[in-house]
């Protein structure tokens, strides 16, 4: 009996310790996945950090080498033209703007574009190409300007530039990113900047060569009897450097008679050569325009008479000279300006043949010899095509 009563009295404990087993398998299969894992503790915000906020974008204008602008104000007046369309101030320095606008002003090349194709010969047009700080193109921008007025032609360029910028947007400050390396934890880290670029200058427009013939109406006197007259026809070539030009031209003045006793006929036949460097130079090639020029000439002189021991003969002139050119540009048609000019010139001889002949005594006279320095002025016209 007593071990009837061992056995009786363990038998609850054991049935307790199961219930209890059971019980705890029943709590830990209700609770939750995430309940069961620990999470380890999130990382402290690391201080001096701030995220990127929002600013103002900022542009610049840049405007290269656009001559036709300059009268008006150029690039300051297309600044506040601008900024009086938009009502507030936009422009900044090119250092610190997030986009550039570069604007070049310049002529289109003629016969680029076929018949029909909308586009005039010769017309203005201004570029405007658009960066970002990096210098990297964000878009580019063709504008005719033909109006004959400045302020048109900028006015035209401020009204373009006002569409492209807009009404007031943003953009992230990129000066106040977390550091790169800073936090390598941080999933919210933002890599590293780019390397700075300097942005190149713009491009000044292409300069291109142009010819203008001229023919010119002569007088003066020093080289042959008296006062004398000739024609004179050449070319005004403008290289693509800024004001300056060449003047190429041939010159025939007819003979004129010595008025001497033994009477001889002489003519002119020659070219010349002058550089010149233009003091004043409208940009459209109307209005007043002043050109200083020196150069060289050289003829052959002609001499027909009775005397000489044959019925011709041919002398050398050689010279040095000095010419200022005043002119006065008119349009008269879309593409072309007519340029009335008044030069006047002084030359100084290197060589000057002397004609000779021998009278009746079997002396030898001087029948012709051109003066030591020669003056001349004349009146032409320059016809100038855009």
């Amino acid at each position: 009996m007593s071990g009837l009563r061992s056995r009786l009295t363990r038998a609850p404990s054991l049935t307790t310790a199961a219930a209890a087993l059971l019980a705890s398998a029943l709590v830990l299969a209700s609770q939750p996945a995430d309940a069961q894992a620990v999470s380890p503790p999130a990382p402290p915000p690391s201080e001096g950090t701030p995220e990127p906020s929002e600013k103002p974008l900022r542009y610049a204008v840049v405007v290269g080498d656009a001559p036709e602008l300059a009268p008006c104000g150029g690039a300051d007046a297309l600044r506040r033209a601008v900024e009086e369309r938009l009502a507030r101030q936009v422009f900044v320095d090119q250092e610190s703007a997030d986009v550039v606008l570069e604007v070049e002003v310049g002529t289109e090349a003629r016969g680029d574009v076929a018949a029909g194709g909308g586009r005039a010969r010769g017309r203005l047009v201004a570029r405007i190409v658009e960066r970002d700080a990096r210098g990297e193109v964000l878009g580019r921008r063709d504008l005719a300007v033909d109006a004959d007025e400045c302020r048109k032609r900028l006015d035209t360029i401020a009204v373009v530039l006002a569409i492209m910028i807009g009404p007031p947007r943003t953009t992230r400050d990129q000066t106040e990113k977390v550091p790169a390396g800073g936090n390598p934890g941080d999933p919210n880290a933002l890599p590293p900047p780019p390397a700075e670029t300097t942005s190149a200058p713009p491009a000044a427009p292409p300069r291109v060569w142009r010819v203008a013939p001229v023919a010119e109406l002569a007088g003066g006197s020093g080289v042959l009897p008296g006062f004398a007259w000739g024609l004179q026809l050449g070319a005004v070539v403008e290289p693509p450097l800024p004001r300056a030009s060449v003047i190429v031209r041939a010159l025939y003045w007819p003979p004129r008679s010595t008025g001497t006793i033994a009477r001889a006929d002489v003519d002119r036949l020659g070219g010349s050569l002058l550089l010149c460097a233009d003091v004043l130079r409208p940009t459209d090639r109307q209005g007043p325009r002043a050109a200083a020029c020196a150069g060289a000439d050289a003829a052959r002189l002609h001499a027909t008479t009775a005397n000489f021991t044959r019925a011709s003969e041919t002398g050398f002139l050689l010279d040095v000279l000095a010419e200022m050119r005043l002119g006065y540009g008119l349009r008269a048609s879309r593409g072309l300006v007519l340029e009335p000019v008044f030069a006047a010139q002084v030359s100084a001889a290197l060589r000057r043949d002397r004609f000779t002949y021998r009278d009746g005594t079997a002396v030898v006279r001087t029948l012709l010899e051109p003066a030591p320095v020669a003056f001349q002025a004349s009146l032409g016209l320059v016809v100038h095509f855009l």
